[in-house]
């Protein structure tokens, strides 16, 4: 995380800081850091995450699809 102040993780507190923007056209809050990172916010979690980016995302879902079917977690070749 940025080495600003702390991020919030009550969604009443978003208001008063200026680093938090909702996106109506996504449903989520998103805040940017000091460092310019994008952060989103997981109301289920009460947590931030940084998004997985356009570039990687093919990898992250091959990385999920191979931890979550099990047929898939003893495979010879490296998912690339």
């Amino acid at each position: 995380m940025g080495r600003g102040a702390p991020f919030p993780r009550d969604v009443a507190e978003f208001d008063t800081d200026d680093r938090i923007s909702y996106s109506k056209l996504d449903g989520k809050y998103i805040l940017i850091d000091d460092d310019n990172e994008e952060w989103e916010f997981s109301e289920a979690t009460a947590s931030w995450f940084q998004p997985v980016s356009p570039s990687t995302r093919p990898i992250a879902l091959q990385y999920q699809s191979a931890m979550t079917e099990p047929s898939r977690m003893l495979c010879a070749e490296p998912i690339l």
